[in-house]
């Protein structure tokens, strides 16, 4: 959780940082700490993008803007427990298909080509245009200003750099944390050095607990069925190998947007994308297990590195691991489905813990921040 929390610190990084430990565990017990490690590191990110508008992670920036908004108008615990309560279910959903589906659903996502991984990366950043606040064309030109900046560095089809202008430092181009660190920390922390509005430098107001969880619950009925949606729709992108969990949270999100009876609230507090996009990047770590189970081919950054771990100790994910390995394939179902249940614990720990730090003036907080 600490991890994912975090700004720059992503649930790879809390995965890779597990590693070495993983050296002296059996494999039963080292895919176990990778599955809760990442489950709970995805739903940690949302604590800093809802109390500070720095996502921990990328598959929380798609609805930071809500979160954080809801978190300005006195009820910071109420998000974050709603996103709390819609990442475990999400994540249970995405297990629960991911026991039921696993074969079917690897076959599904092996049939994706470049063309087909291609206009499924477009549909994301389309989302991500229509989701904006903004108007569509100036979240165009922002799209246009990301996709140059991601275009720096070597090109890696012909080994041409690109917009290097000479500098051997950008021959590796510009990561994806720095570049959302800089457009979401930095230029929040801007906006509140030259605010002059006493307000937006106070201590946030905090909700009681009982009042948040009574709050939280409602959300989550009154949004049940953008739940299930969106973590059946997280688990199907999750199993899609590259997509990651954050396109699963974009698409999710404007699908939210787009079905929504109030699609006018979005961007500036409401709650509903912030249930859509937390059910789906959560369901999106389990999903993402589905090719690499199956096939071999890992299904994100996390489950890469969870092959290498499962290679060093002498197992081979593929399909012939349900009749050779069948103990790994269930503990697997099995680690998924604690972890969400546990997350409930130590996120609500994690919750309590951060909204104390609100007691600091954001004045004083602010530049700790940075």
């Amino acid at each position: 959780a600490f991890v994912g929390a975090m700004p720059g610190l992503t649930a790879t990084m809390a995965v890779a940082l597990l590693v070495p430990f993983t050296y002296f565990m059996d494999p039963l017990a080292a895919v176990s700490a990778i599955v809760a490690t990442t489950t709970t590191a995805i739903f940690a990110g949302d604590i800093s993008g809802a109390l500070l508008k720095i996502p921990g992670t990328p598959a929380s920036a798609a609805y930071v803007e809500d979160s954080y908004a809801i978190a300005r108008a006195g009820k910071p615990r109420t998000v974050l427990f709603t996103a709390l309560l819609t990442a475990s279910l999400g994540g249970i959903i995405g297990v629960a298909i991911l026991t039921a589906a696993a074969p079917q659903l690897a076959r599904f996502a092996v049939r994706f080509s470049s063309y087909e991984a291609f206009w499924l990366a477009s549909l994301g950043l389309t989302c991500a245009v229509f989701v904006g606040t903004s108007s569509v064309a100036r979240n165009f030109a922002s799209l246009f200003i990301g996709l140059i900046i991601a275009s720096v560095g070597i090109d890696v089809v012909v080994g041409h750099p690109r917009f290097t202008f000479g500098s051997v430092e950008l021959l590796n181009g510009i990561s994806f944390i720095p570049a959302m660190i800089g457009m979401f920390a930095l230029s929040e922390l801007l906006r509140n050095a030259q605010s002059r509005d006493p307000g937006r430098l106070a201590t946030m107001v905090v909700e009681p607990v009982g009042e948040a969880l009574r709050a939280a619950f409602g959300h989550v009925r009154r949004y049940k069925l953008n739940v299930g949606r969106s973590g059946v729709l997280g688990t199907l992108i999750g199993a899609l190998p590259g997509a990651g969990a954050d396109i699963a949270a974009w698409i999710a999100f404007a699908l939210s947007r787009r079905f929504s009876r109030s699609p006018e609230k979005y961007g500036r507090g409401h709650i509903e994308g912030v249930v859509d996009g937390g059910s789906a990047n959560n369901a999106a770590v389990a999903g993402a297990w589905t090719p690499a189970i199956v096939f071999g081919i890992p299904g994100d950054s996390v489950t890469a590195i969870a092959i290498g771990v499962l290679l060093m100790k002498g197992l081979t994910p593929g399909p012939q691991i349900f009749t050779t390995d069948a103990a790994l394939v269930y503990t697997l179902f099995g680690s998924f489905f604690l972890a969400n249940v546990l997350m409930l614990f130590s996120g609500f720990l994690a919750i309590l813990a951060a909204t104390r730090l609100l007691r600091a003036p954001r004045a004083v907080l602010m530049p700790m921040v940075l």
